[in-house]
């Protein structure tokens, strides 16, 4: 009885308002109700049988054995469900119906209870009542209850089917209906049982029976048809007896089925010669107006299974043969076996030509191939009403399949021929008659939809857009003013669409048919709105101001860190590091004798080496004696290091001042002023103050919210429960603190972490990139001249060596500088503190402050916030800090829908059950719209095409900054490595790999009732996955990385190419974004889906002599950089392949002389359908698998010469042969596609989903 837990977690989170919760408190109480009743139905599965207390209370005076539950159950109905012995010689006991009109008879039945059977049935129980059996239908929607199918079924079926041989002796001795029995027995497939009983039939002279029919019309043959078993010897004998005794083969039930129709559904083809054996009519009709052989392709669901071809045509091919079978007949709806076998066949990627040959077949045949469709599929995407009745072109505009659209408009004149092996590569011509075409699109549903009103519109909410079909249409004559029955026209359609992108497409290239102006046509329709932003609070003041107030309260305190003897000194254990003593005789917390100091030595290489030295004055309390502790080495090493005791506390000073002096160049005394001297060390300041804070600095707003009462909403409208949950989670301190640990390596207190400190230290380390690209430059001068050996080379050599150590001095003083500002914690070997080196080192301490900064900027916000919580609730303040609107979407409109499909679409089969979309929110960023519109407005390549609607996971660390900043590209100086294509935006049309990089989840607290009425606890699994609209433009799709560093001019965006897609006849344009979500079915590319190209090569000729040159490298890049040289060549010309990083690509090891590597290409097909270039192109066909391109990759030097050839072929299953002697080679690609655009203006966050995983 868990079930108010969840009912009651649903509706707190997604119903808000008294009236709300009025108008559930029915459906609470009545589920409430419900759940005690199936609580009470439960029946233990073990028999329970106390003989004496059940039969005393029965026994007992004024006990009410009639009495009967809330379900309508009598003493006696249990007693017989739990195999309790107990006796009722009342006649009105044993009849009483339950609710569920049951007898106790039926109970026992039910429950398999011989004992009360037996008992029931001595007492004269009636056995005529039937059972109804329950059985669970899964929902297809997240958390809806599950439906319940009940079948009926009579005591002796129950028992035959559990094998109750006793039971099924003793209702027949109860007189149980015999003719009941026999059909019973046949519907169980026990055959043996059923000739038993009907030699009982035989003995008794009584085989009128077999000839009577049960409630539906039907005889024992329409039963025998109906069992999926095969027709043996036994069962033949069964059929003869039957036909014997005089029941007819032709009999029509109810629904005017006759047995040959179940037996065609069951593929029992030896009960099919049967049947027509005994005068069964081959074309008899059913009620719908099917034959049998209609009736099978239509209805038989084990012809949908591992051997659906086989068992289809199995079928298919024995009524074909049979003389006088009408293969022309339709049904009520206008439906043949022709659009019958497509319906089923349409969706699959069939490679078993058997199929094409049978269509082909029921072509020559004649077979209508305009019937009507009435779709049986239960696995469509969508449900598409337009399937359940249409024609084969409207249900091909319908799919959104383009090649099957032409060639029913004649638009396709050669393709394989299907009938015949594929290694043969037979072609075969098409036509389509004129007259055809016009009927195909004028042709309707019963709404008055064309096949262009499905092109515009093919669903109910969403469409395709794809004006590629509708110009297919409109050129082979379509009416784009032609009317459904609601009397509109494809063109109206278009109003629906908030893109515009058809009617733009329409006015743009068919403005004769379109005379209207875009602006009058939308009358200013489908605009989104505009939200209204709050201003934003001055939150970096506001932060200012409370840590300021924390400090005057003491809510932060700083503590000095005396400084540690280090452990390599020579001291005793009672020890520390001696200070500058004031007048009073006490030493000066602050003025140790302690200091670290660095350089670089440049006369340790050219490069120099970053060493350190460590100086402290140490008193041994004890001995009272003081060591002058020195230690030196390279930064990262323990180094060397000495101990010079003194007896006077003077002399050991001295000593220290007079060591910090040689070293530094500067005065101990005059330390605070130090000023950097040439080819001396630096002084580097390090942290020593140790920071507390109170709880209540860091606690998040939730454990905030627990000491204190938080405002009321300005605006509670804009708050809703699901809204405050998620600002809830967004806005938790510790992500915060999380994100600076993680991403930037920051472990002091964040919040007194100073903007205006971080600024500083980018700036100088700015200038410290500056001065390492001036060395770098000098270097490579050094480099030139060093292999010179004039004078004046020597004497130029001699300065830019001076230069060189010059600019390293100027580094390394300059690092100083930084430390100043960033002050390091020193770790054991000093390595924290080095001298920066390298541009690359420069750059990631620059991204790690930037990134430091931009948590900085949303910490702000947070601090902000606490200091005005008790004026303005602090998720308010927040909220309009990051000045982002979150709007709840409506559970259950159209658009939650859709998008609730696309997640689960892109989900893992076995993972689906895992995860529920909880929530899901509309996000408009202040100025983001503006900003993506403006870049399509200047950019039209962009506008001309659809954006896109793809997944952004990000870890939680990061979703308070993105909803606040947005999407932002790594800054240049990040790091290269974990950009596969280059530093940009990367998102996924497949979710399973956003959510992948979504890290740790939130973990959300709640509170919810138990079953004995308690509060309780609860914690809800939850992540957020952003969905945001993408401008891709023209994507250039790559196999393998080619341009991490640098993205070369006029790449639009990138498309990584993967082996699972979603199918793109199923992508779908929103009506509310205007945006293409890829929604078709997740497949296999190469296996499922056809790989848009795939190269396959020969082997070596002739073979090298080298074992490492006989099998040349082609890789997925070399691949694809074959395919780039072909789009440069026209046929026989010859490209040399001479960059060095190209020549890996198809030569892995090198031994002697490096090769020469040409490519030739041998053949070439131009696109479209004037078919190719070579002088083989009337041999290709216009659609399937082709071959579009040959090339000879020849390798040679001067002692030898060898060659290779590849084939690229296109649309390419690689289940398809190829040519003789080549291997196809398939591509390694990654799992799922990313997109990927170089331009933060290109996307726009336009949702936000909660998901939960259960």
């Amino acid at each position: 009885m868990d079930w108010h837990k969840k009912y009651d977690d649903d509706q707190n989170e997604n119903h808000a308002g008294k009236a709300q919760e009025d108008r559930d408190a029915g459906t609470y109480d009545d589920k409430k109700h419900q759940s005690f009743l199936d609580s009470l139905a439960k029946i233990p599965k073990s028999e329970t049988d106390p003989v004496e207390t059940v039969s005393n209370l029965a026994s007992v005076r004024g006990i009410n054995v009639l009495l009967q539950d809330d379900l309508g159950r009598s003493p006696l109905h249990l007693a017989a469900a739990t195999a309790c012995s107990t006796e009722s010689n009342k006649v009105k006991a044993l009849s009483q119906l339950d609710k569920d009109e049951f007898t106790p008879i039926g109970q026992a039945v039910l429950h398999l209870r011989q004992t009360s059977i037996m008992t029931l049935l001595q007492s004269n129980a009636d056995v005529r009542g039937k059972i109804g059996i329950k059985t669970s239908v899964s929902s297809t929607s997240s958390g809806e209850d599950k439906k319940v199918k009940i079948k009926y079924v009579s005591y002796f079926y129950h028992a035959v089917k559990h094998s109750l041989t006793g039971i099924c002796h003793m209702l027949l001795t109860a007189k149980f209906y015999h003719r009941q029995a026999i059909e019973d027995a046949v519907s169980c497939g026990q055959f043996q049982l059923t000739h038993n009983l009907m030699i009982a039939t035989e003995v008794t002279n009584d085989l009128r029976l077999l000839t009577r029919l049960n409630d539906s019309g039907e005889n024992l043959l329409h039963t025998l048809a109906k069992v999926d078993k095969p027709f043996d010897k036994l069962a033949r004998t069964i059929a003869w007896t039957l036909v014997d005794a005089g029941v007819n083969p032709s009999h029509r039930n109810k629904k005017g089925n006759t047995a040959l129709h179940y037996a065609a559904k069951n593929g029992n083809i030896h009960l099919l010669d049967f049947l027509l054996h005994n005068k069964c009519r081959l074309n008899q009709l059913n009620e719908e107006g099917e034959t049998a052989l209609l009736y099978a392709m239509k209805r038989s669901k084990k012809l949908y299974g591992k051997c659906e071809e086989v068992e289809c045509f199995k079928v298919l091919k024995y009524f074909l043969g049979k003389s006088g079978i009408d293969i022309h007949a339709k049904d009520k709806s206008g439906s043949n076996i022709l659009t019958a076998v497509l319906d089923r066949f349409v969706d699959k990627m069939a490679s078993d030509r058997s199929f094409f040959v049978w269509i082909d077949k029921l072509l020559k045949e004649g077979v209508d191939p305009n019937g009507m469709f009435v779709s049986l599929a239960r696995n469509d995407l969508f449900e598409n009403k337009a399937l359940a009745d249409s024609s084969v072109s409207l249900k091909m505009t319908a799919l959104n399949l383009m090649n099957e659209v032409k060639l029913v408009l004649g638009k396709i004149k050669l393709v394989h021929d299907p009938a015949e092996d594929p290694t043969k590569k037979a072609l075969k011509a098409l036509h389509v008659a004129a007259n055809d075409v016009k009927t195909a699109l004028a042709q309707t549903n019963h709404a008055g939809l064309t096949a262009l009103h499905f092109a515009v519109k093919p669903f109910e909410f969403e469409s395709y857009e794809n004006v590629n079909l509708a110009r297919l249409l409109l050129d082979a004559g379509a009416n784009i003013h032609a009317k459904d029955a609601e009397g509109r026209s494809a063109l109206d359609y278009t109003r629906d669409q908030s893109s515009r992108f058809v009617f733009q497409f329409l006015k743009k290239e068919y403005s004769k048919l379109v005379t209207q102006s875009e602006q009058s046509f939308f009358n200013a329709g489908n605009v989104e709105d505009e939200h209204m932003f709050d201003s934003t609070p001055d939150y970096s003041e506001d932060a200012r101001e409370y840590l300021l107030e924390c400090e005057q309260n003491g809510k932060i305190q700083r503590k000095r860190i005396d400084p540690n003897v280090n452990s390599n000194c020579d001291v005793g254990k009672v020890n520390r590091v001696f200070s500058k003593i004031d007048d009073a005789g006490e030493l000066v917390k602050g003025e140790e004798y302690d200091a670290l100091l660095t350089k670089v030595d440049v006369k340790n290489g050219r490069f120099g080496l970053n060493v350190f030295y460590r100086l402290q004055l140490v008193q041994d309390e004890i001995q009272g004696i003081f060591i002058v502790f020195t230690n030196w080495g390279r930064i990262g090493e323990t180094g060397k290091y000495q101990n010079t005791p003194f007896h006077s506390f003077d002399d050991a000073v001295a000593e220290f001042k007079k060591i910090f002096r040689a070293k530094t160049g500067n005065q101990w005394d005059e330390r605070h002023s130090f000023v950097k001297r040439s080819s001396k060390y630096n002084l580097v300041q390090r942290v020593n103050t140790h920071t507390k804070m109170d709880k209540e600095v860091t606690a998040s707003f939730t454990e905030v919210s627990k000491e204190i009462t938080f405002p009321a909403f300005t605006d509670p409208e804009c708050f809703s429960p699901s809204v405050v949950t998620l600002l809830d989670a967004i806005t938790d301190i510790h992500n915060l603190e999380l994100a600076a640990t993680e991403n930037c390596n920051y472990s002091d207190s964040l919040p007194l972490a100073k903007q205006d400190e971080l600024m500083t230290a980018l700036d100088r380390l700015c200038e410290i990139r500056t001065v390492i690209e001036e060395r770098e430059e000098v270097n490579k001068s050094i480099t030139e001249v060093g292999g010179n050996m004039t004078e004046e080379a020597a004497a130029s050599l001699s300065d830019l060596s001076s230069k060189y150590t010059e600019l390293t001095e100027v580094i390394s003083e300059k690092s100083s500088r930084y430390y100043e500002v960033m002050p390091c914690n020193e770790d054991a070997f000093g390595s924290s503190i080095q001298a920066f080196d390298s541009i690359v080192a420069v750059n990631k301490e620059i991204t790690r402050l930037r990134l430091l900064v931009d948590i900085m900027e949303t910490y702000k916000m947070l601090l902000g916030a606490k200091r005005l919580q008790r004026e303005v609730h602090p998720l308010e303040y927040c909220y309009n800090a990051m000045q982002v609107h979150l709007t709840p979407m409506v559970q259950d409109s159209k658009e939650t829908a859709l998008l609730t499909k696309y997640f689960f679409n892109g989900i893992r089969k076995h993972e689906k059950r895992t995860y529920r979309v909880s929530n899901l929110f509309r996000v408009d960023r202040q100025g983001e719209k503006a900003r993506f519109l403006n870049f399509l407005d200047e950019n039209p390549k962009f506008k001309s095409k659809h954006s896109h609607l793809l997944w952004h996971g990000t870890r939680r660390t990061n979703l308070m900054g993105i909803l606040s900043q947005g999407l932002r590209i790594a800054p240049p100086e990040a790091p290269h490595h974990g950009y596969a294509y280059g530093k940009g935006l990367y998102f996924a049309d497949v979710t399973t790999k956003s959510l992948d990089y979504c890290g740790s989840p939130y973990l959300i607290k709640g509170t919810s009732v138990d079953k004995n009425g308690k509060t309780v606890e609860t914690v809800r699994t939850v992540y957020y996955i952003l969905l945001c609209e993408v401008a891709t433009g023209d994507a250039t799709e790559l196999v393998a990385p080619t341009f991490a560093e640098t993205i070369p001019e006029g790449i639009e965006s990138v498309k990584a190419l993967s082996k699972y897609v979603p199918d793109p006849s199923g992508w779908v344009v929103s009506p509310e974004s205007g945006a293409m979500l890829h929604l078709g079915s997740v497949g296999q590319v190469g296996v499922t889906l056809p790989v848009d190209y795939v190269w396959a090569k020969t082997g070596c000729n002739p073979e090298p002599s080298g074992w490492y040159e006989r099998t040349p490298t082609f890789t997925d890049e070399t691949q694809q950089y074959l395919s780039t040289i072909v789009e440069s060549l026209n046929v026989g010309e010859t490209f040399t392949v001479e960059d060095t990083k190209k020549t890996k690509l198809f030569m892995q090891y090198y031994y002697g002389t490096q090769k020469k590597i040409t490519v030739e290409l041998l053949s070439k097909q131009s696109g479209g359908d004037a078919g190719p270039a070579s002088e083989s192109s009337n041999e290709l066909p216009d659609v399937g698998m082709t071959c579009d391109a040959t090339v000879k990759v020849t390798f040679s030097d001067e002692h030898q010469s060898y060659s290779y050839s590849a084939k690229r072929y296109r649309n390419m299953l690689y289940s398809l042969p190829v040519d003789d002697g080549y291997t196809l080679e398939r591509p390694v690609r990654t799992e799922y596609s990313e997109y990927i655009v170089y331009n933060e203006a290109q996307a726009r966050i336009r949702y936000l989903l909660e998901v939960e995983r259960i």
